[in-house]
């Protein structure tokens, strides 16, 4: 029984290869920069090297908090970042949108204490985690 298909012509494959060539590069432009599934560091402090991160057992080590602006389908938002290395291993915090600055948020302080970390932010809020929730390398 004889193939009722046709074959496909060299031609025809060709310009469906750079038709979707074309496609792909207009795709492209439309993108906004940055993509979107980011972060962007903006701000970082560090603290004194007073956070031991094993209890007593460690020595001590400084803790980072980090503002950090992610951009994701939904748009975008800003975290908060804390550890003793917050690139890579962090506790995180989203900042409130309600907190009455135009632009993004910046961090004005940051106080270390022992039991609590208190972030405040440049619009006079403040965000107050658990130190223990940003000590330790897990």
């Amino acid at each position: 029984m004889p193939d009722p298909a046709p074959p496909i012509r060299p031609v025809h494959a060709a310009a469906a290869v750079l038709a979707g060539a074309a496609l792909t590069a207009a795709a492209g432009l439309a993108v906004p920069d940055p993509l979107p599934f980011t972060a962007t560091v903006l701000q970082r402090e560090t603290s004194p090297a007073v956070y031991r991160p094993f209890g007593e057992a460690g020595d001590p080590e400084p803790v980072e908090v980090l503002l950090v602006r992610t951009l994701s389908l939904s748009g975008a938002d800003h975290r908060l970042r804390l550890g003793h290395d917050a690139d890579a291993y962090f506790h995180e915090v989203t900042v409130p949108e309600a907190t009455g600055s135009d632009g993004p948020p910046g961090i004005a302080s940051v106080d270390w204490g022992e039991e609590e970390i208190t972030v405040r932010l440049e619009s006079g809020h403040a965000v107050g985690v658990p130190a223990s929730s940003a000590v330790g390398h897990r």
